[in-house]
């Protein structure tokens, strides 16, 4: 009897220890310095084996991709206070991803599938929201205080481990967290007169497609971010590029 009250005891420790991590991890990780995360950031290194494109052949593809992040980061004071580095990896992935310290990789494959520089504006403040949002630190800490917690390790000083950059690129954020970075979001592409429909036009692309890119796994419904996107409608908007300078962006890796 005292072995199964034990056990009915570590139980219901474990449940109520999940509650309160669950409650107040939010909070405990948003008041992290963002000077210690750049440390995590620079211990757990860059993304293993990534051939970075950086426009070598023709620099100015890497000038006009960095126009559109200077449409969206920074445009109040609050964005002073952290850190981002936009990155274009090699691949045929269509995804983006943002880890510590503010570092946000996108792959050429969503640059090459998306229609225009507003749809990958839009991906592009999505994500800035996570970092801005303390998700990407928030979701590691969840997964590292479960079991899993043994299956990771940091290489340290220069490039994180593939257990790390596996957990990073198949994070998967909660229905709340992917809400706040969609509204954070769209207030950003509003706030940097984006087209807010960029955003809605990238997802839909993939309705009907057997096999949804990494990008879609995690994300709220092609519908349900076209109701969200209405509320946003209806304020100026400014072309990010012209047709020649998005014809670059598209060649960053080539």
């Amino acid at each position: 009897m005292n072995s199964k009250l034990k056990g009915f005891s570590w139980i219901f420790s474990a449940i109520l220890l999940s509650g309160v991590l669950a409650l107040g991890l939010p909070f405990f990780v948003k008041r992290i310095p963002w000077s210690v995360e750049k440390k995590i950031s620079f211990w757990v290194g860059g993304l293993p084996d990534a051939i970075l494109c950086e426009g070598q052949r023709n620099p100015e593809s890497l000038v006009s991709f960095q126009k559109i992040i200077q449409r969206l980061f920074p445009i109040n004071e609050e964005d002073k206070t952290f850190p981002i580095t936009v990155e274009v990896v090699s691949g045929d992935t269509v995804n983006a991803f943002a880890t510590f310290g503010g570092h946000i990789y996108v792959y050429d494959g969503l640059i090459k599938k998306a229609g225009s520089a507003e749809e990958v504006a839009g991906v592009l403040a999505h994500e800035i929201e996570h970092v801005k949002r303390r998700h990407v630190l928030q979701g590691v800490f969840v997964r590292l205080i479960t079991v899993e917690a043994f299956k990771f390790g940091f290489s340290g000083g220069g490039q994180m481990g593939p257990e790390l950059a596996h957990l990073l690129l198949n994070m998967k954020f909660t229905r709340e967290q992917e809400k706040e970075a969609d509204q954070g979001g769209l207030q950003r592409l509003q706030l940097a007169h984006i087209d807010v429909l960029g955003y809605q036009h990238f997802f839909e692309r993939f309705v009907g497609e057997t096999s949804l890119p990494a990008i879609l796994s995690d994300h709220p419904s092609s519908y349900s971010r076209a109701q969200l996107v209405k509320k946003y409608l209806g304020s100026p908007t400014q072309p990010i590029l012209d047709s020649r300078g998005w014809a670059l962006v598209k060649k960053i890796c080539e």
